[in-house]
């Protein structure tokens, strides 16, 4: 009964392995199955909300991030899901949302253990046994704007719907439309009204996609065009415009202070 069903999850996780293995045996190399799959460069599949789907890629914004084929790499940011668990923000053994939230939570105790994590409090049979997981926000369709921090209805089927996600199909992040145009300090009424319709339409790009400096989008290829990206608000920076007062204690020298972490999930502070 705790039998869990394969996925393509389970492939995509084990790619590279697909690939030696495909070129090493025979059978597998006439695998038109295997073949497909490997050409399509695969990534992780995650449960579209019936009630907000949303495309592969924003189209139609000349300030948009479009996906070009130097990112579909098939490296691992390329993943939908966060890297990091939503309660401690360390990584590690980590379970993933399939709903619109796309974040991921340590599991058991003794996957946050390292950072003092209450995890989920799931036990390993438990966590072997499921399948997909909700969060209990993804469930019931209560989302927490990322800007005032309060819950409120994600579900639109309705057209009751107080928060509202990006709708960057990598985008987790739900917002109250009043919190938007607070937040970008809009000039008049008619602007702050229009963009508040537009959130509600759905075709709202957060702040999250955008530098807080420069206001141009990543270019992952580029070192000094990567995003630091804040997790307790929609601000991202390039590293090269990450403010200088932005700074990290460097861990082998009191006094050297460093504007940016390197090497850090996946080529993103």
């Amino acid at each position: 009964s705790y039998d869990v069903k394969p996925s393509q999850n389970d492939l995509v996780d084990h790619i590279d392995l697909i690939a030696e293995a495909a070129k090493r045996d025979v059978n597998l190399a006439e695998s038109k199955f295997i073949l497909a799959f490997l050409a399509k460069k695969p990534t992780k599949r995650r449960l579209t909300d019936e009630d907000n789907a949303k495309d592969d890629f924003i189209v139609g914004d000349e300030d948009t991030y479009v996906a070009s084929d130097e990112d579909e790499s098939g490296d691992e940011d390329d993943d939908f899901f966060e890297s990091v668990c939503a309660i401690c923000d360390n990584g590690g053994e980590i379970l993933c949302c399939e709903g619109s939230c796309l974040r991921s939570f340590h599991a058991t105790k003794k996957d946050g253990e390292d950072s003092l994590c209450d995890s989920l409090g799931f036990t390993k049979m438990q966590v072997e046994a499921i399948q997909k997981y909700f969060c209990p926000n993804c469930e019931h369709k209560i989302h927490q704007c990322f800007i005032c921090k309060n819950l409120g209805s994600s579900d639109n089927s309705a057209g009751a719907a107080e928060v509202f996600q990006c709708v960057s199909a990598t985008c987790g992040y739900f917002y109250h439309p009043r919190c938007v145009t607070r937040r970008l300090r809009l000039g008049n009424k008619e602007e702050s009204e229009a963009l508040e319709r537009q959130i509600i339409a759905g075709e709202f790009t957060c702040p999250l996609h955008k530098c807080s400096v420069c206001e141009n989008g990543e270019v992952k290829t580029d070192s000094n065009l990567q995003f630091a990206v804040c997790r307790r608000c929609p601000k991202s920076y390039h590293r090269k415009c990450l403010p200088r007062e932005i700074s990290f204690e460097d861990i082998e020298d009191e006094d050297i202070f460093t504007r940016a972490w390197d090497g850090l999930l996946h080529n993103r502070v």
